[in-house]
């Protein structure tokens, strides 16, 4: 392995440059978040359920993306390009928060900003560096009362390191198995006398792709095909109709690179500054087809009217349906700013700024088109969001603290769709054949206070009013040329969040919390326009936009308690009950016309379980967690009423972990079992998709990953990671790969 080789020499570079320093970090407070308030407060008096992931623990694991680290958390499921094993695309990144499903649903954020992009309110994974990650502070339920859109299921926030001494880092590792891969990256960090400081950052990592990720499957249509075929596979489709698996698409190579500069000052006691720059760009390619199909002269097939001879079967195979939509290009810009200064004893500013750039390409091929030929579509995505914010922390009294503040938000468009010559290659478009313009704006005020109205009990209060205005433009240039201008309107949301934390015991506290959280439709929603192949040959499906759609809403109501055993148990249980209204569905119009539309109703009910155990001391840590919905259906849904009692989608209903962590005299580990059981995939709003092991489904699984890592020298660290070791076999829609090797090296001066 390339990138195991050229470890050594950069180990050996660094020691060459590295100079030590002197200055001590500054001691850490354990179990401390911030997110749940805005402000510092004791994990076990936070008003919600709220798990931190420490620097540690990301340390002890091999991970690669945000997702990696986050496996573990209670009622958080996560898959596609939020872990490091995928393909990176923001378009393919999930993630489902206490039951209430898909990425746009909950907010994610880098040091007080949202990275939800602008387009659709996914979050690029693959653009936050993990090098650069302090902890990472995740809070289940509504949280619109503090940080409005998107936080319907909760928020997750990554706290970037601040730098507190000179310090210069480098990492090389590679991998083998089912996943080939390489990894480099580097950073220097550094604190001056005078309180500047800053931390520089660049990282690139690459795969070859897993070959068994994207499969070729067929259903049998009537009559006798011209062409004798062998061999096909038998198979199912997810709905458990009768297919043939006739190939593969080839694994999806993919790259990736990351560079970021924040600069940090300390003016003046109590007062700190950082502003910086991020950028990440990923390009994720192809590989050649491979078919299953013979002629009867053993040729391979791709393409034709074929009698599969084994099966006794017809299909009508075309090259474009071994074909993936690659070359995907995603690159993201994130400028950002943010300050803290005391005003007075008691009164402190907190403000931030922050702008996020995001261009998003892919093709799609023409039924015509071949591996390396053929006219298609491309489509073009730029959009970008602005953020800003300003509060205060406000110490009233000893028993009061109030938070308030505004923010700024604004999002655009400018998405366009091209047809192209060659339909990988975006350089030989030809013309435009539509676009859609549009722009939100949001505005909102939010205030809280927490009163420790008695010794051993805590009331907290707060609420948030946002209003948010939009606008847009449609144009089609192919067919029947038209232009749609859609004009401003404006919706307003109060999102309330009250809760209040008893301390039964100097080891245990009680949390009843009522929270409700909304999401605003997001520019795709609202002024998209998608042509798609329909059911019959040469007639599409069109859906129009939908600029009449307003937020989604959920209420939520929570129970929870945290306790500390006399065998030093950390224990946490919550139970909750969540109503969901407004939800977006597509509505079917007729045979050829979608629309989006309010239609949709559900609940959602649950229990999630956490705990926590030292062992020899504080050596070993085992910790265990279980989430389990014991409802979560659709209630109303005027869009597909018969999807009315069956569960939500991209929800699974039960998740389980398990892991062992520890340090022991320069040695450091970590093993780590999850369970996750079916998920009904996006689209699958009639639940049909009950099949298990085939392509497009959504499997039960149980994965083991361990990591092992040893300290060579002073700052010299060997690792090793093997991913899914049990070499567990199973599907989340692709194929995922079995069992995985990871061996890099890491120098620290």
């Amino acid at each position: 392995m390339t990138a195991v080789r050229l470890a050594p020499l950069v180990a050996v570079a660094v020691l060459a440059a590295a100079r030590p320093c002197a200055a001590a970090e500054p001691a850490r407070i354990p179990g401390v978040v911030v997110t749940a308030t805005r402000s510092a407060i004791l994990l076990s008096e936070a008003p919600a359920s709220a798990t931190l992931v420490e620097r540690e623990a990301i340390d002890l694991r091999d991970v690669y993306r945000l997702g990696d680290a986050l496996l573990e958390v209670p009622g958080l499921y996560v898959r596609g390009s939020a872990l490091g094993e995928s393909f990176p695309s923001s378009g393919v990144g999930a993630i489902s928060l206490r039951g209430i499903p898909r990425t746009p649903r909950t907010l994610v954020m880098i040091d007080g900003l949202p990275i939800n992009n602008a387009l659709s309110g996914g979050v690029n994974f693959s653009a936050i560096a993990m090098g650069d990650v302090d902890r990472v502070e995740v809070v289940r339920g509504p949280y619109s009362a503090l940080y409005g859109g998107h936080a319907m299921g909760g928020v997750i926030q990554v706290f970037t390191a601040a730098p507190t001494k000179r310090e210069l880092v480098a990492e090389a590792g590679g991998g083998g198995g089912d996943l080939p891969r390489q990894g480099y990256a580097v950073a220097w960090r550094d604190r001056l006398d005078n309180g500047l400081g800053w931390s520089l950052g660049a990282s690139y990592r690459r795969s070859d792709g897993y070959e068994g990720s994207d499969l070729a499957v067929k259903l049998p249509i009537a009559g006798t095909g011209a062409t004798p075929a062998t061999g096909a596979q038998p198979t199912s489709t997810p709905d458990d109709r009768a297919g043939y698996l006739v190939g593969d698409k080839g694994a999806r190579p993919w790259e990736q690179f990351n560079a970021s500069l924040t600069l940090h000052h300390d003016p003046a006691p109590g007062a700190k500054l950082a502003a910086g720059v991020a950028w990440s760009k990923y390009r994720t390619g192809a590989s050649s087809p491979r078919t299953l199909l013979r002629d009867a002269d053993g040729h391979p097939l791709l393409r034709g009217d074929l009698a599969l001879v084994d099966a006794q079967a017809r299909i009508a195979l075309a090259e474009s349906d071994f074909l993936t939509q690659t070359p995907s290009i995603e690159e993201e810009w994130r400028v950002f700013a943010r300050g803290e200064a005391a005003l007075a004893d008691a009164v402190t500013l907190r403000a931030s700024v922050g702008w996020l750039d995001s261009a998003f390409r892919f093709p799609f091929p023409t039924p015509a088109a071949t591996y390396d030929s053929g006219p298609g579509e491309f489509f073009d995505q730029p959009s970008r969001r602005v953020d800003a914010d300003a509060h205060l922390l406000i110490d009233v009294s000893e028993a009061l603290l109030v938070t308030a503040g505004a923010s700024l938000n604004r999002n655009s468009l400018d998405r366009a769709t091209w047809s192209v010559a060659y339909w990988r290659d975006f350089d030989t478009r030809v013309r435009e054949t539509g676009t859609s313009d549009g722009t939100t704006w949001n505005l909102a005020a939010y205030a809280e206070a927490q009163w420790r109205a008695m010794r051993w009990l805590t009331l907290h209060g707060g609420a948030r009013y946002d209003r948010f205005s939009t606008h847009g433009r449609v144009t089609q240039a192919s067919a029947i040329a038209f232009e749609r201008d859609y004009p401003e309107r404006s919706e307003a949301r109060v999102s309330p969040k009250l809760a209040a934390v008893a301390a039964l015991s100097p080891d245990a506290t009680l949390r009843v919390s009522y929270g409700e959280g909304f999401r605003a439709p997001t520019l795709i929603d609202l002024y998209s326009r998608t042509v798609a192949p329909g059911a019959a040959a040469g007639v599409p499906v069109v859906t129009e936009p939908a600029p009449g759609l307003a937020a989604e809403r959920v209420r939520s109501l929570e129970v929870g308690l945290d306790a500390r055993l006399p065998t030093r148990t950390r224990a946490a249980v919550a139970l909750f009950a969540q109503r969901l209204e407004d939800l977006i569905y597509r509505q079917r119009l007729s045979p050829v016309l979608n629309v989006l539309a309010n239609a949709g109703e559900a609940k959602v009910e649950g229990v999630e379980i956490e705990l926590a155990q030292p062992l020899l001391g504080e050596r070993l840590r085992l910790t265990a967690t279980a989430s389990h919905l014991f409802r979560y259906d659709i209630t109303r849904n005027d869009a597909v009423p018969a999807s009315v009692g069956k569960r939500l989608t991209d929800v699974p209903q039960s998740q389980y972990s398990l892991s062992l962590e520890g340090r022991s005299h320069g040695w450091s580990g970590s093993i780590a079992w999850r369970h996750v059981s079916h998920v009904f995939g996006s689209g699958d709003d009639l639940n049909r998709n009950v099949v298990q092991g085939v392509y497009g489904s959504y499997d039960r699984h149980d994965v083991v990953d361990l990591a092992l890592a040893r300290e060579l020298a002073p700052g010299v660290v060997a690792r090793l990671a093997v991913g899914n070791a049990a070499d567990a076999r199973y599907f989340q829609f692709w194929g995922q790969p079995g069992r995985s090797v990871w061996l890099g090296l890491e120098v620290r001066r």
